[in-house]
């Protein structure tokens, strides 16, 4: 017991302390006492290095294209979501406390991966493998947290999984179908097992991205407001992943249709599409 209060629960409560920091504006560098070599203190470094990123990116806000940073901003920082991260790690430690250490250790690693491939170092792209890992991450550890069984199914054609795509495309959608398809944030008990389907394919001229599930529903012409317009709702609330995703996929791909249907507890999906030739000229090799 002495060794998991010194070496476990000790350096975890120092990291959920500069999460905080992190939320109310008072970090300065990561918390001495976190053994560097663990997946603790990975974990701390990754948060650290993912921290000064933003703070950097701010300071470049003032002499680049304003309107683009803030959004790369927006984006960067709903991914390391200090509420998230938070809760996650609050989580984690009550699996430690309850001596369920191979459950702490699974989610540990789910958490250290999800924010590697989330900051991928300044990189506006990486390989599509990793974005699904970043889904597959995110997924594992909402199962952790809440206690349902999300069936996640991936169905991507094999020649595209090395090659590279604007990051975070997928798993703001995956997220928004948790949280509004399946109130799996709150408490609200929901009928039927969630079940998400992320399909990647090729057509003759264009790379096509399905995301389906099974949840309540899509309020589509409130979508396309929130994708067309500012990315703010009518209560002045800032929806980043929707808008953000349709607005970087143009500027990066050119032309980018979404479209949206729903049938309730049955298939709910948005399909992106966009021209796969213009996709094909951002990798080193074209066919």
């Amino acid at each position: 017991m002495f060794f998991v209060t010194r070496f476990v629960t000790k350096p975890l409560k120092l990291l959920m302390q500069s999460v905080q920091e992190i939320e109310i504006g008072t970090y300065e560098k990561p918390a001495d006492g976190i053994p560097p070599a663990d997946e603790i203190g990975q974990l701390s470094r990754s948060i650290d290095s993912m921290y000064q990123t933003i703070q950097q990116q701010f300071r470049q806000i003032k002499q680049d294209e304003r309107e683009n940073f803030q959004m790369e901003l927006r984006l960067l920082s709903e991914q390391i979501n200090p509420h998230f991260l938070y809760n996650t790690l609050e989580c984690i430690n009550m699996e430690i406390y309850n001596h369920h250490n191979d459950t702490a250790s699974s989610m540990l690693s789910n958490l250290g991966g999800y924010l590697r491939i989330s900051l991928s170092y300044g990189n506006s792209q990486h390989l599509i493998s990793q974005e699904v890992d970043q889904v597959k991450a995110y997924v594992n550890i909402m199962n952790y947290r809440f206690r349902h069984s999300i069936h996640l199914t991936t169905n991507i054609d094999g020649d595209l999984l090395s090659m590279k795509i604007l990051k975070s495309i997928l798993q703001p959608l995956v997220e928004n179908a948790l949280k509004h398809g399946f109130s799996i944030d709150s408490s609200v008990y929901f009928p039927i097992a969630p079940m998400i389907d992320i399909s990647i394919w090729r057509e003759p001229d264009t790379l096509s991205i399905a995301i389906t599930d099974n949840g309540a529903g899509i309020d589509i012409e409130h979508a396309k407001e929130i994708m067309y317009g500012s990315g703010t709702d009518a209560d002045g609330r800032h929806h980043v992943g929707l808008h953000n995703i349709y607005h970087r996929l143009n500027s990066f791909y050119g032309k980018t249709d979404i479209t949206f249907s729903s049938i309730p507890f049955y298939e709910n999906k948005i399909l992106i599409r966009f021209p796969y030739q213009n996709f094909c000229e951002t990798q080193n090799e074209c066919d």
